[in-house]
């Protein structure tokens, strides 16, 4: 399928990719920290002072997965958005593929870092294959990882894209400024990468293949990362009727009217790859904050800490809506608009928190003071210098509502949906931190969302995280909707953007 790059508005293309540079910028700043503590525990397992009985080291073990992927996941996004780069616009052609480039190229330099960092080693190897239930990972990720990496068309292309980057460097065409200097440092490793793929492609191959005749009861898991499609863009990213997601603008405009500063958006996006490592049905949640007139009404805009703030807020994103919503995404704490938020989601929920409007201020100031930080790839609450989604509305109210924290991956963090358990739970016992109020859900086979009430919210929060193994309106399971099968059978395997065959990519 063509790619989304191709179609978007030549102002829309541009701000897009300025933005999803930024965010690759900072995901490379992720993987960077990441790369020096998984040396320093191997360090620390060779040199005795540690082993993987240790509980702190398993944490260490697990806690540095759940970075890997959660980077991986973004990496993955923008190499298959900017898979076909070329397109109209003066430098957009360059700069989406400086941006899928290096994704890609990162993609494969992280997988192999992460193979031949501990495939010598058997222990560390049985952590990282042994996924986590809670987070709904799946078992094999080490194995699937070094699988990915045993593909001969992966080498063809990798060779391919650094011919065009050389081209592109010996002929000054290569973007510059802040982030590209940045990206292009990052990317012009790729042939040196390439040939280091060459180097291990056999092993790697090898490997793989022993690991696949040994395993018991994994034949027809393993088998699956044969198996090459679209499955992060086949339901998800295509075309769908016009828009992103479900929601329509006239659902998010005639929310808008019933949201109060300080509300809680819990969001659902179908067909996401990041969906497969995150748990539970809801995946990402944003504050509303109401804009600046919002902030006005409240009584906070003339804060310390807000007013700074401001210009930021009252700028118009690239499609001219208000900025209403605060909310941390790969790029960052961002402000955004209710369209851009909201309107890019198959699923939204609304939560109040039932407090006095002075503890509301304080907690909107709260939250505002995060804007700027930077994403959270570890997803680790116990530091507030970068944060993830739910940390900001954690940041805001914790000290108002007691949120408690759940572990993933040996990491103390908050899915989106405990917020909504903390809801269903108080609202059973007749009391709680939370009242309802709007819940829109999605019907994939419309296309379309509709309101509902709190039973059905409530029952979301069985729903499975995978859209496959959901059932529509009608109660017919997804499975059976063309192309899930193979959706399913694909969960978790890594594919690659510069095939010639157009795939979606990941490593």
């Amino acid at each position: 399928m063509p790619s989304p790059w191709r179609d978007l508005p030549a102002a829309e293309a541009a701000a897009a990719v300025e933005r999803d540079a930024r965010t690759l910028a900072g995901t490379l700043d992720a993987l960077e920290d990441l790369e020096g503590r998984m040396r320093e525990i191997r360090a620390a397992i060779d040199a005795g002072r540690t082993d993987f009985y240790e509980p702190a080291t398993d944490r260490a073990i697990r806690g540095q997965l759940l970075t890997y992927l959660s980077c991986r996941e973004v990496l993955v996004r923008l190499a298959w958005f900017y898979r076909e780069p070329d397109r109209e616009g003066a430098g957009l052609a360059e700069r989406g593929f400086l941006v899928g480039y290096g994704a890609g190229t990162e993609l494969v330099a992280r997988g192999m870092q992460l193979v031949d960092a501990f495939e010598e080693a058997p222990r560390a190897r049985k952590k990282l294959n042994e996924g986590d239930p809670a987070g709904e990972i799946p078992p094999g990720t080490f194995e699937r990882i070094r699988g990915n990496l045993a593909d001969t068309d992966l080498l063809d292309a990798m060779a391919a894209a650094a011919a065009r980057f050389e081209g592109m460097a010996a002929g000054g065409r290569l973007p510059a400024g802040t982030p590209w200097d940045r990206i292009a440092l990052r990317a012009r490793q790729g042939g040196e990468v390439a040939a280091r793929l060459s180097e291990r492609l056999w092993r790697y191959k090898w490997d793989h293949a022993v690991a696949r005749a040994v395993g018991t009861g994994d034949a027809g898991r393993y088998a699956a990362s044969a198996v090459v499609s679209a499955w992060i863009g086949d339901a998800r990213l295509r075309k769908r009727s016009g828009r992103e997601g479900m929601i329509s603008p006239e659902q998010v405009e005639a929310l808008r009217s019933r949201l109060r500063p300080g509300d809680i958006l819990v969001e659902r996006r179908n067909w996401y790859l990041s969906n497969a490592f995150l748990p539970g049905f809801w995946k990402h949640s944003a504050l509303y904050v109401g804009g600046v007139e919002g902030l006005l009404a409240a009584g906070v805009a003339d804060d310390p800490a807000v007013v700074p703030l401001l210009p930021a807020l009252a700028e118009p994103d690239h499609d001219g809506h208000r900025r209403e919503v605060l909310e941390a995404v790969s790029e960052g704490v961002i402000f955004t608009s209710m369209e851009e938020s909201m309107g890019g989601a198959d699923a939204v929920a609304v939560l109040r928190p039932r407090l006095p409007p002075e503890e509301i201020r304080r907690a909107l100031v709260r939250a505002l003071s995060q804007h700027g930080k930077p994403y959270d790839f570890d997803f680790d609450f116990f530091s507030t210098d970068r944060l993830v989604c739910t940390e900001v509305i954690f940041q805001a109210y914790q000290e108002s509502i007691r949120i408690p924290l759940a572990e993933v991956l040996g990491r103390r963090t908050l899915p989106p949906g405990d917020l909504l358990r903390m809801w269903d739970e108080g609202r059973r016992k007749g009391e709680g931190p939370f009242e309802f109020v709007a819940f829109y859900d999605g019907d994939e086979r419309s296309e379309t969302a509709f309101e509902a009430g709190p039973d059905a919210l409530a029952e979301s929060l069985r729903r499975p995280s995978m859209t496959p193994l959901q059932e529509d309106a009608r109660g017919v399971p997804l499975l059976l909707h063309p192309a899930a099968a193979a959706l399913l059978a694909m969960l978790g395997v890594g594919l690659w953007v510069f095939r010639r065959r157009g795939d979606p990519p990941g490593v």
